[in-house]
């Protein structure tokens, strides 16, 4: 609602990502998040098993969400390297440093091996494969201990080396 104060509304495609076909309308990608399973107006499909559905990608220039549908083993959500930058950090991080990290809120923490970029960015491998992790959010690390030791923006996603985000 507060979006909608300061970005018009537009109309826009929901597509399968699966074999590209058209499945429902939206209101603006913008009001979209990678992850997100509730309100998105899609009944299930005639003829087909319903998971339900769930935003795995986005393209707001074209105004297009893709879906997939949210069974468990969906590879569609998946990454396993992740950029952070405008990194906050309480103590220092070093490469190869093995450290836990929570990217979408109520999420279970991911065990990672960090590789630094550069003084403001470092690239996180998750060998478990993390879901659903979305462009623009905050990662938050941690310890073995649990204790949060900084955070970051998400700013570059992908799947081995291919680029998702």
């Amino acid at each position: 609602k507060f979006l909608n104060n300061y970005i018009p509304l537009k109309e826009g495609n929901i597509v399968d990502i699966k074999n590209n076909r058209i499945i429902g309308k939206h209101d603006g990608a913008f009001c979209y998040t990678i992850g997100q399973r509730k309100g998105l107006g899609i009944g299930g499909i005639k003829g087909e098993k319903s998971f339900g559905w769930i935003v795995v990608k986005k393209d707001v220039k074209k105004n297009i969400i893709y879906v997939s549908k949210n069974d468990k083993n969906n590879y569609d959500l998946l990454s396993n390297r992740i950029i952070i930058s405008d990194l906050n950090l309480i103590c220092p991080i070093k490469t190869n440093l093995v450290i836990k990290s929570k990217f979408r809120y109520r999420q279970k923490d991911y065990f990672c091996i960090v590789k630094k970029i550069n003084k403001n960015s470092i690239e996180l491998f998750v060998p478990d494969k993390a879901k659903a992790v979305a462009l623009g959010q905050i990662a938050v690390f941690y310890n073995n201990k649990d204790i949060m030791i900084g955070s970051g923006k998400i700013i570059k996603i992908y799947l081995d080396k291919k680029k998702l985000s």
